[in-house]
Formats: C-alpha cells, structure tokens, sequence
C-alpha cells in the first residue's frame, strides 16, 4: 500500500495509509485517495510492502494537495452488543490515523482502522440503551444512520416470594449470560451475591444488608437495569420473649425469636424510645445494652420493648423494669436554664441556680430565680408546663412556702454582688387553682437572708437568732427567732421558737432549716469558722416549742440546703457543693443519731440545684443542668 503525511518519510505506524487487500505479486499498483487530504497542503508519500517480518518502503515522492471527500459510514456492526464488545464501523474515505469515534457522545477506543473501516470498545461507561454513533474526523461530523443498543436483562418472575436474610431466590428471566461480567443483583438498591446458572436462570442471596420490608429485586447488565414488578418481601422478625425482666441501665437484655439479621447493626432494640446498643445475635438470640442515663431520658421505668429488624416492628406486651435507685427524668425546659453574667468582665452564671421550689400534692412549682419564669413539674406525667410569670420585681435569694393550695413568696434582693444588691421585702401570693399572682401586706423588713417554711403549726420566716446573756454562771441562751404569718388575716406576728444554752458563743452567723415534717424543722446552726468539718443540728418541735441537739451533719452546710423526706428519712446535702462532686446526701438515722452516706448516681451537675419529695420519692435537679432525677432507696 501507500503511506502519506505531511512531515518526510512517512510511516505505516504513524501516517495515513491506504491498504490493497489482495496478495502481492510483481505488478504496478495505484490507488486514488480522497480520504483527510487539506487543500494545498503538501503531503510526502511512499510505496510499502511488508511481510510477517519486515516493511519495506520505496523513495518518498511528494504532491499538493487538492482537497478530499468527507468520510462516509455504510453500516456498522454489532447493532445489538455489550459493553467491552468490539464495534465495527464500515465506510468510506475512513482515516486510518485521526478519526475519533463516540458513541452515545462517549469516546470509543480505537483498536485499529484503515481507509474503510474501524474497529472500536464499546465503552464501559456506557449507560443508554440505544446509542448514536458519530464520526468526526478534520472537524467534521458524521453520523451513522444505524444505531447501538446494548443487549439488557429482563425479569420474568422469581420464587420465592417471602425469606429470610441468607435464603435463596431463582430469578427467571432472559440475557443473563451475554455479558455475565456486567450482572449485578439487587434486593431494593442492595446489592448481593449470585451465581449465574444459564442464559434464562439466576440464584440470589438475600443480603444481611437488606432495610426495607418490602422490596423489587433488580438485575443489572451492560448498565441497564431490569426491575422485578413483583415485590420481595422478608419474613416478618419474631419476638417471643426476653429477660431479665428487671433491669439497671448499662445492663443487658437477650430477646429470643427468629428471622434476626445476621449483621448486627441491622438489628434495633428500643427500650423506652431509646436506641439501645445490639451487641450479638444469633438465628434465634438478639443482645442488647441499655444506654446509660448521661445521654438517655427513658419514657418511664416501666420500659416498652420494641424491636425493628428491617422496617418489621415488634413490640412486647410485657415491660421492662429500670430498676436503677436513681432514675432520670423529663428535662426542664431550656428556659428555665439559661447561662448569663452579671458584666461583661463578671463570671457566667446559672439563672436557675438555686431556684425556688414548692409542693403541693404531686406537682412541683419551680423558678423565681432571678427571673419572671414559673413553671410546674408534675411528678405523674412527667411533665412541664409554663405558669404565669411572676409580676414583681426578678431576684435572688426570694424565700417563701406553701399553705393550702397556695404559694406565698418574696424578700430576696435585686441587683449583683454587694455594691448593687437591694433587699426586697414585697409579699406575694400565688393561687394554683386559677394561675394567678396577688401582691400581699409586705414583709416587715427588707432582707435577702430570711428563709421561709411551713409545717402543721403554720408558715414562719425567719432572720436567725437572738441571745440573752446570763452573768453568774455565764452562758448564753440562744432562741430562733421568727415571723408567723397568717393567710387568712394577712398578717405578721413576732415570735421565738425553741432555745438551747451555749457556754462558749461560738460567733454562730446564721441558722438554716434544712427540713420541715410534720410539727419538726430540722435546723443547722452554721458555725462561721472555717476549720470547723461539721454543722451543729438541732429538731425543734413547734408544736410543743422544745429543741434537741442531734449528731452534727458530716460537713458545713453553709447557708442553703436541699433535702427531700421519704420513708421516715430526712436526706439532706449542701447545695453548694463541687460541682464535680454530686454524691454528697447524708440521711438522719433516729435510731443510732447517725447521719449516714447515700451515693448519688446521676451523671448531671447539680450544684445548686433543687431536691423535693412527692410521696415515698425523692426529686433532685437542676442547678448546672436542666436534668431531673428521681430516687428511690427500696429498689
């Protein structure tokens, strides 16, 4: 044949070429080329003869062009193919050299050509299922009136129906063994293993992966996928039992069944609506951990157990006891906790820190803090509600109690630190039946270090003590001195309660009652020396007015204190303690006059939080955290 370019001594590998299809003999040979020859461009060409072992070329002879003809495309073949198959493009004034071939606007790869034909792969990215073929060559466009169309897969039917993760199913339908390297097999879009049996037949597994319930099954081939109409559907998972039946979190529950997945992950166990942690399973054992209660908030300690195996939900009639002594419940909400400071240069601070609380029957009546925020937990439901603001003025260290149905509140002192604190002595009442404020006579003197409680004797606040002082023998004799306040008239009345003799004056700075049960007020006398561990107690009696000296409390109490009362129990604990430290409630026992250690197991800060008790359980919260927890000691 002939070889041509436009640089000297062309050659077969890298110049167009024209090709005699026949066997060499001696004779002249010609040929007319139209093919990818530029107007007046001046092209250098040689004869060629070549064997299996060697190309000869004869003297290299050039020409000026006079232009060319456009390629032209007769037929290709396969029409109907797959991806990686060989494309023949059959034509005239073909380029051997510069073509560039697309399917589907895709670039092929060409493996050989000449001035009449091209062979080109069919590309594997390749996604339409009819293609057009273009040719393009000297910037020129061509297109060939046939079209590609890769051969797909069709589903006819599958059995079975209904399975199990791992189960096998026959697909039936047609094309699966022309281009077996391309098939995939998927249930819903996961994809699984398989094994082609023949052109018409496949076995799939049902994937470990698999979600959805319900789902297609769908074969892909050459890109082109097939979906079944039918729908797959997995055996429904099967509960029919689990244990323990009494729980603490962290701990683990085994639920016996079947149709579990075998990949663990797609195994989900709600305990109380809470995601609990799979840990194993097995064809007819499924494990799990409850999560602890630093991130999780359960319904109740009565448990529902549900258990969600891919999109099949089973849930047991039985509940699942969470039998922890403290036990988590419904969060405060974020207004009642937010973070503030006092200047912009001051340290931030906790709006509800020590927030005021009251209880009447179940419910739990919380805030006034140094704010307007009111709010009511009820200790049934589990549940907060917003109460009408507080109408005077925000403040800290407002004090109050409870009678009746009602909620008497005030004193307290506005403003930061002591270059701006104003003591209050307004007097509110606050009626829960119609959710409403009423301001009363004022206290009889603006003060921010009264506290306030209540018992069957009546409602008092109280400033601390006074003294008189006896010479021969000295001592001095101490009484609590306070204000009774009557609802019913309004009104303030001066009084002592209980009295004890001290042969020392120990500079005592305040008195706390820790607690209010019945006719008794459990009382700390603070003592103000610092090196001072423990906290003088007393239970007064103001009923009969008499006061007895118990077993002094483990540490100093300071001026405030949260306690609950349960189960003949008085628990009491600092409320300012570290806030790293949450462990600190000490309960009164009568009967060795001991105040003994309670661990407190909660995952919340809780400094300067609030305790209260409703019926036979104990409430602390708040303070650091809008968390709330309950304890009970029986469990």
């Amino acid at each position: 044949g002939f070889v041509w370019d436009t640089v000297h001594n062309p050659t077969i590998e890298n110049a167009e070429k024209y090709l005699f299809h026949t066997q060499a003999k001696i004779e002249n040979y010609e040929a007319k080329i139209s093919s990818n020859l530029i107007l007046q461009k001046t092209y250098y060409v040689r004869a060629f003869i070549r064997n299996s072992k060697v190309t000869t070329y004869g003297e290299e002879k050039s020409f000026i062009s006079q232009g060319g003809k456009l390629p032209e495309i007769i037929s290709i073949a396969p029409a109907l193919g797959n991806l990686g198959d060989t494309l023949v493009v059959i034509g005239k004034y073909l380029s051997s050299r510069s073509s560039i071939l697309k399917i589907n606007q895709i670039e092929a790869k060409i493996i050989r050509s000449n001035q009449d034909s091209i062979y080109a792969v069919v590309p594997s990215t390749l996604t339409k299922k009819t293609s057009e073929i273009t040719l393009i060559n000297l910037n020129q466009t061509i297109s060939a009136k046939d079209s590609f169309t890769l051969i797909s897969p069709i589903i006819d039917s599958f059995d079975a129906k209904k399975g199990t993760y791992g189960d096998e199913v026959i697909i039936s339908g047609k094309n699966f063994s022309e281009s077996p390297s391309t098939v995939k097999v998927f249930f819903d879009k996961i994809p699984t293993s398989f094994q082609i049996i023949n052109d018409n037949t496949i076995k799939a597994i049902v994937p470990n992966e698999l979600d959805d319930a319900n789902c297609n099954i769908s074969v892909s081939m050459n890109n082109q996928t097939y979906k079944s109409i039918d729908i797959f559907s997995l055996l429904p998972v099967e509960i029919t039992d689990f244990s323990p039946k009494i729980i603490l979190t962290g701990g683990t529950i085994t639920i016996t069944g079947n149709y579990f997945s075998p990949k663990i992950s797609k195994n989900k166990v709600y305990i109380g609506g809470i995601l609990a942690k799979s840990i194993s399973v097995t064809k007819n054992t499924l494990t799990a951990a409850l999560s602890l209660q630093d991130t999780a908030v359960y319904e109740s300690r009565n448990a529902t157990v549900k258990v969600d195996v891919g999109g099949n939900i089973r849930t047991f009639d039985d509940k699942l006891l969470i039998n922890d002594k403290w036990f988590r419940r419904a969060n405060a909400p974020m207004d009642l906790f937010s973070v503030s400071s006092a200047c912009s240069t001051c340290d931030l601070f906790y709006d509800n820190y020590s927030a005021n609380c009251f209880i009447i029957g179940k419910t739990a009546y919380i805030g006034l803090h140094d704010k307007k925020d009111f709010w009511a937990y009820d200790s049934d439901k589990n549940s907060w509600r917003k109460l009408k603001d507080f109408p005077g003025i925000p403040r800290k260290y407002g004090t109050g109690f409870v009678y009746g149905n009602k909620i008497y509140f005030g004193t307290g002192m506005s403003g930061y630190y002591s270059t701006h604190q104003t003591p209050l002595n307004d007097w509110w009442e606050y009626d829960i039946s119609s959710n409403s404020w009423i301001q009363k006579n004022n206290f009889p003197l603006a003060t921010y270090k009264s506290t306030g409680f209540s018992n069957n004797d009546g409602c008092f606040m109280s400033n601390g003590y006074k003294y008189t002082y006896n010479k021969t023998p000295e001592y001095f004799t101490f009484f609590l001195q306070v204000l009774k306040y009557t609802p019913e008239n309004d009104s303030w009345d001066n009084q002592v309660i209980g009295s004890w003799i001290d042969y020392t004056f120990s500079s005592m700075d305040f008195w706390t009652p820790c607690k209010s049960i019945g006719n008794q007020v459990y009382v700390n006398l603070g003592i103000s020396l610092s090196y001072r561990s423990t906290d003088r107690m007393y239970i007064i009696d103001t009923k009969n007015n008499i006061m007895k000296n118990i077993a002094d409390y483990p540490m100093n109490l300071s001026r405030e204190v949260i306690s609950f009362y349960i189960n003949g129990k008085t628990y009491i604990r600092k409320k300012s303690i570290d806030s790293n430290d949450n462990s600190a409630f000490y309960y009164y026992d009568e009967n060795d006059n001991k105040w003994k250690f309670t661990k407190t197991d909660v995952y919340s800060p809780l400094r300067y939080g609030i305790a209260f008790e409703v019926d036979n359980t104990g409430f602390v919260g708040l303070g650091e955290s809008n968390h709330l927890y309950e304890f009970d000691p029986n469990r």
